[in-house]
């Protein structure tokens, strides 16, 4: 029976390319892959019952689920979707020093759980043997694979992603500006219920809330004037606001709408949009890295408060104290004139291998070998228990349906009245999780082209949508599953070891 195994998505514009080339890889292998949407893992993981699920995060709140899995007999794994985004620290010389309690204080609480996973794939070496020598893992499970969205910086798979015409010869003429302000400006949920999970799910203390919101709402109004400052002195460049994929973009909208060359726009994967600009903006963003891979210098408004300092998003970026220096920068990039210092490009090659395991392309290579290696043996999945799960799981939203609709029509309301937001909100299309079959098949065929030009195999993967939907029919998210080709083949495995 051919093995079946759930990758799941947490946002698709940020991770859903590098699944699709992670499933991409195992469909090469002989293995089915069922790409999950994050806000539909519970009713889909019941209903597919795949043989082992890679989770994109092993934080509080998702125990009950794992242990689940684990009581059905599914196998499950990590690949963390913010691996290095809460680790590290800067220490009084300048350097990057370790400070992973950012990270762990997110685990499960209960150790034995995180040992039942069957592998954990870290983003470099520096987090796995943390993670090792702390004990929240056993060595044997840890592999440091990189993660498989940032192979598309490499020169192998950037085609995929930049697909302007001449873009090797192409001058970008844009500034990027990346915010990160997603907890107190969220597109997905009130601040009032971010702050409630801060405190009790991760419990943390009031005053470190208020702090931690603050310092996002000072970076929206700071980043808001770099934005306007460079649209007047700069009114020739094209400047493009990126927020956070998890952010609203309503308030920098009201705030710059009224500057011809300046456009605020969040989506699409961050790739092309580094890829289309000349130097990239951010302050506390891992883009700063993704940048520096992508060869586009990276500038760190030092003077704009952040809610935490993320010391490899500082390391490989030019710190600029105000304004007057960030400008001066961009005049030297603008002008042809700038070239990082030997200490900027050391601090790369250091972060880049630490946190990144390097920039070769080939983590998605090293994250299949590593689930293949776990998917040895008879399938042992409880399709019953699944079922049960299921049943469980869909009793549950009936019931808050229902309740909702009660109450609705006892105190005639609107059926898309919304009680959390105490208004009408039509029920969208499609939500900011989204995406269907024909999303994937447009990556798949990208996949396919390029690979056909660095020697990749010719029986490409099916795309098909869980239920029978036709692409471009869908009524509802689901599970979008590739097939192997009919003539499937394997791959030898790359060099990716456990820390034993």
């Amino acid at each position: 029976m051919r093995r079946r195994v759930a990758l799941i998505v947490d946002h698709p514009e940020r991770d859903l390319a590098g699944i699709v080339l992670l499933a991409h890889e195992l469909s090469h292998r002989g293995i089915s892959c069922h790409l999950v949407p994050l806000n539909r893992q519970e009713r889909e993981l019941w209903t597919l019952a795949p043989d082992f699920v890679l989770l994109n995060y092993t934080r509080r709140g998702t125990e009950a689920l794992a242990q689940r899995l684990l009581d059905a007999g599914i196998d499950f794994g990590l690949l963390d979707t913010e691996g290095v985004i809460w680790t590290g620290e800067i220490g009084p010389d300048g350097s990057i020093r370790a400070g992973f309690e950012k990270y762990t204080e997110l685990l499960w609480r209960d150790p034995s759980l995180l040992k039942r996973a069957s592998v954990v794939c870290t983003w470099g070496p520096r987090l796995a043997e943390h993670l090792a020598s702390g004990g929240w893992f056993a060595r044997k499970q840890l592999i440091p694979t990189g993660c498989p969205r940032f192979d598309f910086y490499h020169p192998r798979w950037r085609p995929v992603c930049d697909t302007r015409p001449g873009h090797e010869s192409e001058r970008p003429r844009q500034i990027l500006i990346n915010t990160l302000s997603p907890t107190v400006n969220s597109r997905l949920v009130p601040v009032s219920v971010n702050e409630m999970e801060l405190r009790d799910v991760l419990g943390w203390p009031v005053e470190r809330i208020r702090q931690y919101l603050d310092a996002e709402r000072g970076a929206i109004r700071g980043l808001i004037e770099v934005a306007r400052r460079l649209a007047h002195d700069y009114p020739t460049l094209e400047i493009l606001l990126r927020p956070h994929p998890f952010e609203d973009e309503g308030v920098y909208r009201s705030a710059l709408g009224n500057l011809k060359n300046v456009r605020v726009d969040g989506s699409g994967p961050v790739y092309s949009r580094i890829f289309e600009s000349a130097v990239l903006i951010a302050r506390g963003c891992t883009t700063a890295v993704e940048a520096a891979m992508a060869g586009v210098p990276s500038l760190s408004p030092q003077w704009i408060p952040g809610p935490y300092v993320n010391p490899i998003s500082e390391a490989t970026s030019v710190s600029c104290g105000d304004y007057e220096s960030l400008k001066s920068y961009i005049d030297e990039i603008f002008a042809g004139r700038y070239q990082p210092s030997p200490d900027l490009n050391r601090a790369v090659e250091t972060v880049l291998g630490d946190w990144f395991h390097g920039s070769d392309g080939l983590a998605h290579r090293r994250v299949a070998d590593a689930i293949v290696s776990r998917l040895a043996g008879p399938r042992r999945v409880n399709e019953e228990l699944c079922a049960r799960f299921l049943r469980a799981h869909e009793k549950v939203l009936r019931s808050r349906r229902g309740l909702g609709h009660a109450v609705r029509r006892i105190l005639r309301l609107p059926p898309d009245w919304c009680f959390r937001r105490m208004r009408v909100v039509p029920s969208p299309g499609k939500t900011v999780k989204y995406f269907g079959a024909s999303d994937v098949e447009r990556l798949v065929k990208r996949l396919a082209l390029v690979s056909g030009k660095t020697g990749g195999l010719a029986a490409e993967p099916t795309v098909r949508l869980v239920g029978g939907i036709p692409p471009g029919q869908e009524k509802e998210m689901r599970s979008v599953t590739l097939d192997p080709g009919s003539a499937g083949a394997g791959r030898k495995p790359i060099s990716g070891k456990a820390l034993v």
